[in-house]
Formats: structure tokens, C-alpha cells, sequence
């Protein structure tokens, strides 16, 4: 007979067990990080440590995020579209709003189910009050920036520090260290080791949440120069070379972050996700050097280079691994997931829905449709992916041309291809139907070119025959996959009174407009549409009871960015 002395260590026990099940999460966001940078896709980035875990793991391959920063980290935390949370663009500095504080966080749900949760490095959720810093949104702890960018070494922005270590929850007024020892030190190490630091000093009796935001690889382009030096003699590209050399640090950061892990004996019960916030800036002022090839479009448009992000799933709680998952998953999908691998529960209505049986069994998809959000460029349009069919309002903004990486053209070429009006793509040839011939041109001539005359359709450069392009009246695409052609139109896509439908199964690059013979698709997409609009709530707006920043002064490092209402 069992006593009852036995009966409860016997249940603490089992308790223990129960808690020793919840693996450790760790969440590591990169910053602007395009379709085509990753090792394993451009084959041209060292990134051995990322290329690993995604092969050993589940590769997201038809995952979604929004076109830029704010809003696609309101999903990730949240588990709701931006749509219903008013988060619809990137949150400036300066801005008297943030996440709302009536939502309950990833962290928040972390925190009941039992974790230790941490957060290190970029936030841009929103700062004016101390109420909607890291540390009252579910962390224990944050170190990093409240803002959105800055440089990498002095951690300034608009003539300001940000840089700061939130020690303990609810970290606000005199307990929030500006952390004015970081300066002239790079972030991305900076962000490794706090992470490192974090997990060597973690108690293993409880499991750990880590949210880690490298500022990597989002402008300004910045890197010691040793990360690029291994690059001089393989990347011609200045602009491509100093990227690769931002990658590879975040990389090599990774890479030390699951070696801590393995010395903690973590490593074993540790699920770790990988993901874009976006797609990566290509002729925006804020590109330097990212690539989203073969895709159309990048950061700031909902066309698929600047919403279909890279991302990886890896652990061994995995049913199946090794394997690329071809499932619809948006960003809003990771804190119910989550939640459920933590053994917590979601409570209220999100936009979200677990995807873990779908990403870990490779079952059946449990999503059907993308909200593309709103793009970041008046008029700011809208589009609704259902199955394999992609409505765009009017367009999907700017920019929308197919950017080939720097590898593929030739060096006169470089440079000229980031003007946003050449839509280029490159080994694809128009057949005939010539309007004239110019000898000796360049990509952004031969696109020049197009535009000034009415009946140009689009253009063909053949770079065997003495650089010659060729404007066409008809575009009549080719079966032929030639290396010698650099084709594309002469304008960017301009807003248009009708939806354009495009079907991504068998265009996934997105050349082709089917609208006009699908117009039933389009109604239905259309309808659905309208029906998402009609549940969304206003774009947040600045708090008016609140002033205009002003900034402390630190004697190490002058003014500072913090909250000020």
C-alpha cells in the first residue's frame, strides 16, 4: 500500500516529467533577410549553420509575412493581422502608439505556461510609454533597441542613442539601464552574446523562451571587415559583398547560440524557429544588397519577394524531418503553434491557427488563405492569396520588378539594374515582333528606351549579339531559358481601376496578369476580401494627450531615446 508521503512525491514527480516535456523555444528573427541570401538558396552566402539546421529541419517553403517590419512583428506576437490590430506599417520613432496593450503576447502565454522569457535585440512595437516596452509585454528581461534601425556600431538613430538592458519585468523608470558600454561595438555580436550569456546562466529546471531579433541584415550596411574579406575573390559586388559579410556574422551568431545550447545539455529539448520579417529591400533607398530572385517585387509591396519570406523549423520533437513543407503558413500562425508545443492554451479570437501537426507530420494543410496586408506605398493596396490564386487591388506597389542577384549580369549591369523601372528577368527571351534594333546597349537603355516609344510591350537585350536590344510591339514570351537575354517591360506597373489575379502554382514569379480570364475567381476573391476588410479596425494614430519626444541626456553617450509619456 502506497502512503500518502509516497503518493505526493510520486505526484511531484509526474509534475516534474510533465514540465521536463516543454522543449526550450527559441526565435530568431532576421532583418530584411531576402528570398534568395540564405546559403542553400543563392549558393553564393556562406551561411553553414542556417543551411544545417534547415536541412536537418522542416523548410517553410510557401510561408508569408507582412512587407515590413512593425506590422509583421504585431503577427508574430500577437497571432493576428495587422488588420485587427492597427499595426498596418512600419512604427517610427517618434510615434505615440504601439501594439495594443488589450493583447495578449507570445511572451504573456510563455510566461502562464511556465517559461523563462527573454527578448534581445530589435523591438519597433512601440516605446512612447514604458507600458509598451519588452518587459511589460511578457519578457523577463530585454536587451536591444525600442526602434527600428540604426547604426550597427554607435546605436544611433534620428540624433539619438538607442540602446538598451531592461534587467527584470516590468523594467521601466529607474530600472532601465541605457546601455551606453555597447557603443562602438556591433550589434549582431553584441545581440549573440547576450543570448549566449542567457542560456549559460538559465536554470534548466524550467523551460526557456528566447526571442532574438538580429538588427541583421536591415541598412545601413555595416560589417567588420573580416566578415567580407572571405568574400573579395567570390562576390565582384561591392554592395553584395558587404551583405554577404553581414549574413555570415548573423550566421556565425546562430551558430554560437546553438553551440551554448549543446553545453547547457539544452540543445536536445530545444525547438528553434527561424524566420524573415520581410522580404529584402531591392531599389528602395534602403536596399544594400539583398536579393529575393526569382521573385517579383521586395520589402514594402505585397508582390511575393516582398511577402513570401525564408523560414525554418528545427528539433527533435519533429514527427519528420529533413523535408521541405509546402503548406500555407502566414506569420500570425506562430503564437498559436507555439502556445500548443508549450502546452498552453490561446484564449479569445486571433487570426492565427497551430500549424504543428502540419509542420511536424507534414500533414494535411490547415490553411486555405494569405491576407497580404496592406503594401507600403500609397494607395497602399491589398491582396488575398486563396489555394493557388493571388488577387492584387490594383497593384501590389513598389517595387515590383524581378531584381536578378549581381552574379548574373554582367559588371556594366550592376549598378543600372536597381533603377525601379526596369522590371528585368534575366535568361528569358521575347521572340520577335521588333519595333527596332539598337546596337551597344546597357539594361538601363534598353529599358530607356522602351518607355519613350508608345508601342513599346517590353524588351530583349542579347548580349552575344554586340549588346543588342531589341523593343517589341508583343510579348511573346519564349520556351527557351537563355543565359544570353536580359528581357522586361518599360514601366512599372501603375495602380489600375481593376484587380489583377495572378495564379502562383504555375506563375509563382508573377508575370503574368489571368484576370480577365478568370473573372468568376476574381469576384470570389474579390467578395472574400471585402468580408476580411469589414472586421478591421482603424490604423493606429498618435496618442494627442501625448507630446512630441523629448530626450534624456546621458553623459556617455548624449541624448537618448526612451519613453517620454
Amino acid at each position: 500500500m502506497i502512503s500518502s508521503k509516497q503518493t505526493i512525491l510520486i505526484f511531484f514527480f509526474l509534475l516534474i516529467c510533465v514540465k521536463c516535456k516543454q522543449p526550450n523555444i527559441i526565435f530568431i528573427v532576421a532583418d530584411d533577410l531576402g528570398w534568395d541570401d540564405l546559403g542553400f538558396r543563392s549558393h553564393q552566402i556562406k551561411t553553414p549553420n542556417l543551411d544545417t539546421l534547415a536541412s536537418e529541419g522542416v523548410i517553410l517553403d510557401q510561408y508569408y509575412v507582412q512587407c515590413v517590419c512593425s506590422p509583421s512583428r504585431s503577427t508574430f506576437l500577437s497571432g493576428s493581422y495587422p488588420l485587427h490590430t492597427g499595426i498596418n506599417d512600419w512604427i517610427h520613432p517618434e510615434a505615440r502608439f504601439g501594439l495594443p496593450l488589450n493583447i495578449t503576447t507570445l511572451a504573456d502565454y510563455m510566461l502562464d505556461a511556465g517559461y523563462e522569457t527573454h527578448a534581445v535585440g530589435k523591438w519597433h512595437l512601440g516605446f512612447y510609454k514604458w507600458a509598451y516596452t519588452p518587459t511589460f509585454r511578457g519578457f523577463n528581461s530585454f536587451y536591444g533597441f525600442y526602434s527600428g534601425g540604426e547604426d550597427y556600431f554607435l546605436h544611433k538613430t534620428d540624433g539619438a542613442y538607442d540602446f538598451r538592458f531592461d534587467p527584470s519585468p516590468k523594467c521601466g523608470e529607474g530600472c532601465s539601464q541605457v546601455a551606453w558600454e555597447a557603443s562602438g561595438q556591433y550589434s549582431t555580436t553584441l545581440f549573440t552574446s547576450r543570448a549566449v550569456k542567457i542560456i549559460e546562466g538559465h536554470d534548466i529546471t524550467k523551460p526557456l523562451f528566447l526571442y532574438l531579433c538580429f538588427q541583421a541584415v536591415h541598412a545601413p550596411a555595416e560589417v567588420p571587415e573580416s566578415y567580407i574579406t572571405p568574400y573579395n575573390n567570390i562576390i565582384q559586388n561591392l554592395r553584395r559583398r558587404t551583405f554577404a559579410g553581414m549574413l555570415s556574422c548573423l550566421d556565425e551568431g546562430v551558430g554560437n547560440v546553438t553551440n551554448a545550447l549543446k553545453s547547457k545539455g539544452m540543445w536536445d529539448n530545444t525547438l528553434l524557429v527561424f524566420t524573415a520579417d520581410n522580404g529584402g529591400p531591392t531599389t528602395t533607398s534602403d536596399g544594400i544588397g539583398a536579393s529575393n530572385w526569382p521573385l517579383r517585387g521586395g520589402k514594402h509591396s505585397i508582390w511575393e519577394g516582398g511577402t513570401r519570406a525564408t523560414a525554418f523549423v528545427h528539433g527533435n520533437m519533429l514527427a519528420k524531418k529533413g523535408y521541405t513543407n509546402t503548406n500555407l503558413m502566414d506569420g500570425v500562425d506562430w503564437l498559436p503553434t507555439l502556445v500548443s508545443v508549450a502546452g498552453g492554451k490561446v484564449m479569445g479570437n486571433i487570426d492565427g491557427v497551430n500549424q504543428w501537426t502540419s509542420i511536424s507530420e507534414n500533414s494535411t494543410a490547415v490553411r486555405n488563405e494569405i491576407l497580404y496586408g496592406l503594401d507600403d506605398n500609397p494607395p497602399s493596396n491589398r491582396g488575398l492569396r486563396v489555394g493557388k490564386w493571388k488577387l492584387l487591388r490594383q497593384s501590389g506597389g513598389n517595387p515590383s520588378s524581378w531584381i536578378p542577384p549581381p552574379q548574373l549580369l554582367f559588371n556594366k549591369d550592376i549598378e543600372s539594374i536597381a533603377a525601379p523601372v526596369c522590371q528585368t528577368v534575366v535568361g528569358e527571351c521575347f521572340p520577335p515582333d521588333n519595333i527596332k534594333s539598337f546596337p551597344f546597349s546597357t539594361i538601363a537603355q534598353c529599358c530607356e528606351l522602351c518607355m519613350q516609344n508608345p508601342e513599346c510591350a517590353g524588351w530583349t537585350l542579347n548580349r552575344v549579339h554586340n549588346d543588342t536590344c531589341h523593343i517589341k510591339k508583343f510579348l511573346n514570351v519564349s520556351d527557351l531559358l537563355l543565359d544570353n537575354c536580359v528581357s522586361g517591360s518599360g514601366h512599372s506597373p501603375l495602380p489600375t481601376e481593376s484587380s489583377q489575379l495572378y495564379d502562383l502554382e504555375n506563375d509563382p514569379t508573377e508575370h503574368f496578369d489571368v484576370s480577365k480570364e478568370n473573372q468568376d475567381i476574381v469576384k470570389q476573391l474579390n467578395d472574400r476580401l471585402d468580408e476580411i476588410d469589414s472586421t478591421g479596425i482603424p490604423s493606429a494614430t498618435d496618442d494627442l494627450t501625448c507630446p512630441p519626444p523629448t530626450h534624456k541626456i546621458d553623459p556617455h553617450v548624449g541624448p537618448v531615446w526612451g519613453p517620454w509619456c
